[in-house]
């Protein structure tokens, strides 16, 4: 299999293609694809990092940086990070894992309450709704 036939291979395995009357938009999205892909190659040739990332995961946290930089100049929320107040904001935990909820969870009495998210600052499990009741100590 030549270059060409294995970069394309590469570059269908996450193709979008959309449904678009315009040449120019589909060569567009074309040659975005073919970036990242050639962006992939170069991560996996260069890095130092352990567990290589796939690439599905590189291109989302491509996507994810790309965004969270253009959200940040339009003062909008990024993604997965919820600003609540001028000192507290509180964040999705990486890897679909839980934590209990300071605010609302007591292991004493057998009411334990499972989040997703987490406080910035303290990095323990907070629901959005019982951010009125955290108080952050840090330690």
């Amino acid at each position: 299999m030549g270059g060409v036939d294995g970069a394309d291979m590469m570059l269908h395995f996450y193709n979008d293609n959309r449904k678009s009357t315009k040449v120019w938009k589909k060569l567009a999205i074309n040659i975005i694809h073919r970036m990242c892909s050639n962006a992939h190659i170069l991560y996996r040739k260069n890095t130092s990092d352990a567990p290589v990332k796939s690439r599905l995961r590189f291109i989302q946290e491509v996507i994810e940086a790309l965004s969270s930089e253009y959200l940040v100049g339009r003062d909008q929320p990024v993604r997965g990070v919820r600003q609540t107040r001028r000192d507290v904001a509180i964040q999705l935990i990486q890897g679909r894992k839980e934590k209990d909820c300071v605010a609302c969870s007591d292991r004493a009495t057998g009411q334990r309450r499972r989040s997703r998210t987490q406080c910035m600052r303290c990095l323990k499990g907070l629901h959005f709704a019982c951010l009125k009741k955290h108080l952050c100590v840090e330690e």
